[in-house]
């Protein structure tokens, strides 16, 4: 009698059970799992649209606080004031001064208007030739001006004080002695009608503390002396 081979007929038999009932036991969590990329999907769909709109209708800063002074009665006001307030407080700790040396590159006297005319206070008065400013030797060349003053501060207007032919300026440079020569206004040739004229020049952009002005004129295009009485330095010790 002939022995029954039971191992080669069971065996897949017991594994194929096996592995329908480990199908069973996790049929439920592979289908939740096949779940999660459909789920994600939809909230994608629906924060997505919200996300977008968020952004697009978001108002800036400056456009908030806008409408909160313009909601609320009086902020704008009172805003503005204190704007106002804070420039001139600002304003009362700068330093105003007068020159208290000056050279230049020609004088039309060593005494009566030479560049020491330009130091100090405006005290030539009036519209006129007068020997109380600097004039160059010629009337119609073009010269340069250099006034020192007494404190280094750093610039933020500059103040020419022309007595007679004001519009000659076309350049004005701030240093540091003879140094770190930095330019801070450039101009064209223009009579102004004007006359004694403050030519109020405001200075930006200068970081460091400087204790000279130069002055350059082109006199040759109205033909006549441009006088400077003094030059006012304003700026923060």
């Amino acid at each position: 009698m002939t022995p029954m081979k039971t191992t080669s007929t069971c065996a897949p038999i017991l594994i194929a059970t096996s592995m329908l009932m480990i199908l069973a036991c996790t049929c439920a969590d592979v289908q939740q799992l096949s779940q999660i990329p459909a789920t994600l999907g939809a909230l994608q769909q629906t924060a997505g649209p919200a996300l977008t709109a968020i952004k697009q209708n978001q108002p800036t800063v400056e456009a908030a606080m806008t409408q909160f002074a313009a909601g609320v009665p009086g902020v704008e006001a009172t805003l503005t004031a204190v704007v106002g307030m804070a420039n001139t407080a600002a304003a009362e700790f700068a330093t105003r001064q007068w020159a208290v040396t000056a050279v230049a590159t020609s004088e039309r006297s060593l005494g009566d208007s030479s560049a020491n005319q330009a130091t100090g206070a405006p005290n030539a008065g009036g519209c006129a030739d007068s020997s109380l400013a600097w004039s160059s030797a010629a009337p119609n060349g073009a010269d340069t001006l250099t006034l020192r003053y007494s404190t280094s501060v750093t610039p933020t207007s500059i103040v020419i004080y022309h007595a007679f032919n004001p519009g000659s300026v076309i350049r004005v440079e701030v240093a540091v002695g003879t140094g770190n020569v930095q330019t801070v206004y450039t101009g064209g040739v223009y009579a102004f009608a004007e006359c004694p004229y403050a030519q109020s020049i405001p200075v930006s952009g200068v970081e460091h503390k400087i204790d000279t002005v130069i002055i350059t004129l082109d006199q040759s295009i109205i033909g006549i002396w441009d006088q400077i009485d003094a030059v006012e330095l304003v700026g923060y010790p």
